[in-house]
């Protein structure tokens, strides 16, 4: 794994064992969540949904996101972080959303 930090000041920002999640601009679906990930902790729901279902809806979506990807390393290593994420942060007594992972 590479020690060096992604971002300036990230490792500092970060709680002995916290997880992170890192989205590089290549995956075709990364400014699409970036968008959904701000309009939800803004709590705009309406551009959230909105968001999610023009991604989803976009006939490039299917074919790079097909079921072809259910084997793709990189689909398991995110579902796992997402569970880790859950665990950390409940260990850490904060907030559950009742995120459901795959």
């Amino acid at each position: 794994m590479n020690e060096q930090p992604l971002l300036p000041g990230l490792r500092s920002e970060l709680e002995p064992g916290e997880p992170v999640f890192v989205l590089r601009a290549r995956d075709p679906l990364a400014p699409h969540l970036a968008a959904l990930w701000a309009a939800l902790r803004k709590g705009d729901t309406a551009s959230a949904v909105s968001i999610f279902s023009d991604t989803v809806s976009d006939p490039g979506y299917a074919y790079h996101h097909g079921e072809g990807n259910a084997n793709d390393p990189q689909v398991a290593s995110a579902s796992a972080k997402a569970q880790d994420m859950n665990k950390w942060r409940e260990a850490h007594g904060l907030v559950h959303f009742g995120l459901h992972t795959v």
